[in-house]
């Protein structure tokens, strides 16, 4: 149990390392490499090597990172109107 436990932690590094967060949406948008880690990091349904810097190595890749932006709601959201200040 505590070896699958590693193993997914581990998982979750190699995440965090290619995509700069571990979210939902991140691993929809990159669904086809998340895809090929899980390929590269386990055969036959056991672990093998969980290290980042070897995997980029097998799997080169833009993956789309996350990036913050300043997302405002629309108007008619907020019910704001524009005379009104």
């Amino acid at each position: 149990a505590a070896a699958n436990l590693l193993f997914l932690h581990r998982l979750c590094d190699v995440f965090v390392s290619y995509f700069n967060e571990l979210d939902e949406e991140v691993l929809r948008d990159n669904f086809v490499i998340v895809y090929e880690l899980l390929d590269e990091v386990m055969d036959f349904g056991y672990p093998q090597y969980c290290e980042a810097k070897i995997l980029a190595e097998f799997i080169k890749t833009d993956a789309h990172a996350a990036e913050k932006s300043d997302v405002k709601a629309p108007m008619a959201v907020t019910n704001a109107v524009s005379w009104r200040q």
